[in-house]
């Protein structure tokens, strides 16, 4: 069973991921892909109906996410999500920031992934 504080945590990532896909189907009504994934998602899941009933928008969303990795253990970073919007009939870009208090338990193990991604993706020669 969940603790309290990470179904309040499920529950508002919820709700902004649903707000951003709002965002994104007030943004382009005659997306047909968008609006089969929105009636998907409301057939298959009563908490994606229930937070898309709210009608809620989200332009920019932010707070603190718990991770979970191989290397790190477990560490919470803080997040923003920023969306830059596109002409119309173009896709429009995400920009997630990630981010510890510098010299923090948090900020260790965020370097301990940066280190694992390295080793798996070396920067190109030359």
């Amino acid at each position: 069973m969940k603790s309290p504080s990470s179904r309040r945590a499920q529950d508002r990532r919820a709700a902004e991921t649903a707000g951003q896909l709002r965002v994104a189907a007030g943004r382009y009504p005659e997306d047909a892909a968008l609006g089969r994934l929105v009636a998907e998602l409301s057939a298959r899941s009563e908490e994606f109906r229930r937070v898309w009933a709210s009608g809620e928008v989200l332009m920019c969303a932010g707070g603190r996410k718990r991770f979970r990795h191989r290397a790190a253990g477990e560490f919470t970073l803080d997040y923003e999500t920023l969306h830059v919007p596109a002409a119309p009939g173009e896709t429009g870009v995400q920009l997630h920031v990630f981010s510890a208090a510098e010299g923090s338990a948090d900020a260790a193990a965020l370097a301990a992934v940066a280190a694992v991604a390295r080793e798996v993706s070396p920067a190109p020669a030359g």
